[in-house]
């Protein structure tokens, strides 16, 4: 049902940020290079080795702001979690049964977590 969805994306948004701070920088680091791989050499600009060698010094500070970014963007998920939910129905429920099957959330949980709570919060 909706209602055990929103509880699994609830639960899902209070242990993420948890998981997600220690591999956040790593993670924007990896989407800047793939906007980059997407460019002709003149127009990437951004040397990501550089970036990444530069913020090396300041690791703490990094890892203290990536703290906070995952909390308050879990916490400001969890105030969307009823639209959130109605999606995730939709991607679990894979042969369209109008139920969410143990089957269907085996095969399809990890690709809608990644879809729509992962990439919305990197």
């Amino acid at each position: 049902t909706r209602e055990e969805v929103e509880e699994l994306v609830l639960a899902y948004l209070v242990a993420y940020p948890d998981v997600l701070a220690p591999s956040l920088l790593k993670k924007l680091v990896q989407q800047l290079a793939l906007g980059q791989s997407f460019m002709t050499s003149d127009d990437q600009h951004l040397d990501l080795s550089a970036l990444t060698h530069g913020l090396h010094p300041h690791v703490m500070v990094v890892a203290i702001a990536s703290r906070a970014a995952a909390r308050r963007a879990c916490e400001l998920l969890q105030g969307r979690s009823e639209s959130i939910a109605a999606k995730m129905l939709l991607a679990l429920d894979d042969d369209r049964a109008g139920v969410v099957s143990e089957a269907d959330f085996l095969a399809t949980a990890p690709l809608a977590m990644t879809l729509e709570l992962d990439n919305v919060v990197v």
